[in-house]
């Protein structure tokens, strides 16, 4: 019932997880003032990214627990389907010497659970084009029973 947006991360991540993390920080600013919206960061490496290390990395982007959620889950397997069957959203298993590879869309879900647009979370243009996206569908009269 929570128009919500998602976006893919792990900790460890040196490459646009951190740019990721701030987009979404500037846009839990942005999206302060409206009622029935949430913010969901799914890591995409379980194993590593424990509550714990999730609690630790929310705090530097000073994540609002109650606005902003850190998703995990008990196995990499299962998030990574997750992403990729529900969300629609690339991930390439680390493999080796290569690195995990995933998406870097900032997903908008409406409150029926419905994915309703996405946005390059690297571009700075996307924060501007989420916030729109999300009155929109704040602004839609609920679905009929």
């Amino acid at each position: 019932g929570t128009v919500w947006v998602a976006d893919f991360v792990f900790t460890r991540c040196s490459g646009p997880c951190p740019t990721l993390s701030a987009r979404m920080q500037a846009l839990q600013l942005a999206l302060a003032d409206m009622v029935g919206v949430k913010l969901v960061t799914f890591t995409l490496d379980p194993i590593n990214d424990t509550p714990a290390v999730l609690s630790d990395y929310a705090k530097r982007f000073h994540a609002d627990a109650v606005r902003w959620w850190f998703i995990t889950g008990d196995k990499e397997e299962v998030v990574q389907k997750f992403v990729v069957e529900g969300l629609k959203q690339t991930v390439i298993p680390a493999k080796g010497d290569d690195p995990l590879i995933h998406s870097q869309y900032l997903v908008i879900v409406d409150a029926q659970g419905r994915i309703r647009g996405a946005h390059d979370g690297l571009n700075a243009k996307s924060k501007a084009l989420v916030v729109r996206d999300v009155r929109k569908l704040l602004a839609e009269a609920p679905p009929a029973p």
